[in-house]
């Protein structure tokens, strides 16, 4: 259950973080929904919001170290060191899980975290 408790903070602080960036780089508000499911093998997490979406030559890369929002500016003092959705996809990738990413202007952006509830041992 680490497993899980992880993901999930790891997750919720990643949309949190994401969610600042949006409402201090637009004047819109935009609400962060996270839904937790039980499936018969699997817990999946979702986290979605309808804010400004994430360009698909972004999304490529979006998971790799030090990267970070395209809403920051180089050379300028900085709250993120892009590491939150590496450490995410670390997380999961270490429990042979998975975690996607859509994102478009008409769906908003969608983060899915699938975790096997029986996983093999490592």
């Amino acid at each position: 259950m680490i497993r899980v408790n992880e993901a999930i903070d790891e997750a919720l602080a990643e949309s949190t973080t994401a969610y600042a960036e949006q409402v201090n780089h637009s004047r819109d508000i935009f609400l962060a929904i996270l839904t937790l499911r039980g499936e018969e093998d699997s817990v999946r997490l979702t986290v979605h919001n309808d804010g400004v979406p994430i360009p698909a030559e972004a999304i490529v890369t979006i998971f790799d170290p030090l990267v970070r929002s395209a809403y920051e500016e180089l050379g300028q003092p900085s709250t993120s060191f892009g590491l939150g959705l590496f450490i995410v996809k670390e997380v999961v990738d270490a429990h042979q899980d998975t975690i996607e990413v859509t994102s478009s202007e008409a769906d908003g952006t969608l983060f899915t975290v699938t975790l096997t509830k029986n996983a093999p041992a490592a």
